[in-house]
């Protein structure tokens, strides 16, 4: 059952050119520029790319990246800032961040093999075009927090069960024990918007496969527990959990106005129904990538922009379709 509880795989890796000086120190100059040249060229040789700058894209646009991992907060903020896209979604190359390039791989499920050899391919490639920062495998980075691989590892866990029996606190202190870091679904400083929560290492410095390993099985422990309490709570009050998923459903699917705080809760219980098998839908995947496009600027810019709208209402009518060609509905 860990495909309920795990969403998605995301590996990213910091690196810096070793002709330039860190981007505090460069911030805004035109060597910042030449940096974006330089990573673009090597991209535009390797694969099929996106290509935007942050000085190029609308405030709208920005925030709809944030929203859907493409880029950070940081990068959003940076004149010079640029991000590179790969045409399947999968990678993305953010210029002139905390450091010159910030790597990523995202996939969907559990699969950091996967993400793991997209990721060191295009990690290779880069680094024999743009000559990195480091000694011996060992990179320097902006921040002694990224020293070391540079990589963060982390996977993307749905929690409902565990978030309302308060057990998430004291699973963060039993991560921070063991260099692991436990945040809200956009990272450092965020909120668990509809119960999701980063789990990544903290440690930089060592084995990347032993890093990786540590992320996964704590998080794996996590996913048991998890599993465990959605059973126990079936077990007690079975037509009351069922009655609760249903109801949920029953709203997103003729709600007139549905703000988005309203709509991670319900939704979060849509998918424990649909985990429990009391609601059938065809591509359960899809009603993760909902708490994404239903955010407030992911929804406007895919409604067109700066045109006048009611957020909550066009939410409600977006969600209601979407569920509808999901097939949704009681198992």
């Amino acid at each position: 059952m860990n495909t309920d509880v795990i969403i998605s795989t995301r590996i990213r890796l910091a690196r810096n050119l070793a002709e330039f000086n860190f981007p505090e120190l460069i911030f805004n100059t035109p060597q910042e520029l030449t940096i974006v040249n330089k990573v673009f060229g090597v991209l535009e040789r390797i694969g099929r790319f996106d290509y935007y700058k942050m000085n190029k894209l609308t405030k709208l646009q920005k925030a709809s990246f944030v929203e859907r991992y493409v880029i950070s907060s940081r990068l959003a903020v940076s004149p010079q800032g640029a991000v590179a896209l790969s045409d399947d979604g999968l990678l993305s190359v953010m210029v002139n961040e905390e450091d010159h390039i910030r790597e990523q791989c995202m996939v969907k499920g559990f699969d950091f093999e996967g993400c793991l050899q997209r990721i060191t391919k295009l990690d290779r490639i880069l680094g024999s075009n743009c000559a990195f920062a480091a000694r011996n495998g060992f990179h320097y980075t902006a921040c002694p927090t990224n020293l070391g691989t540079g990589m963060r590892a982390s996977l993307m866990l749905f929690l409902p069960m565990l978030t309302k029996n308060g057990r998430i606190t004291e699973i963060q202190e039993q991560a921070n024990a063991q260099g692991i870091t436990i945040r809200g679904a956009l990272g450092e400083g965020s909120s668990a918007d509809g119960y999701y929560y980063q789990v990544s290492n903290a440690v930089t410095i060592g084995n990347a496969q032993q890093l990786i390993k540590n992320v996964q099985d704590f998080a794996l422990l996590i996913c048991d527990e998890e599993n465990e309490l959605r059973q126990q709570q079936y077990s007690v009050a079975p037509a009351q959990t069922k009655d609760t998923c249903l109801r949920a459903l029953g709203v997103l699917t003729h709600a007139a106005v549905l703000p988005y705080a309203e709509f991670c809760e319900l939704i979060s219980r849509v998918k424990l129904g649909i985990s429990l098998g009391f609601i059938y839908c065809l591509n359960p995947e899809q009603i993760d990538d909902l708490t994404v496009t239903a955010r407030t600027n992911t929804l406007k810019l895919n409604l067109g922009g700066d045109k006048p709208y009611d957020e909550d209402e066009q939410r409600a009518v977006y969600i209601k379709k979407a569920l509808r060609a999901l097939g949704c509905a009681e198992a």
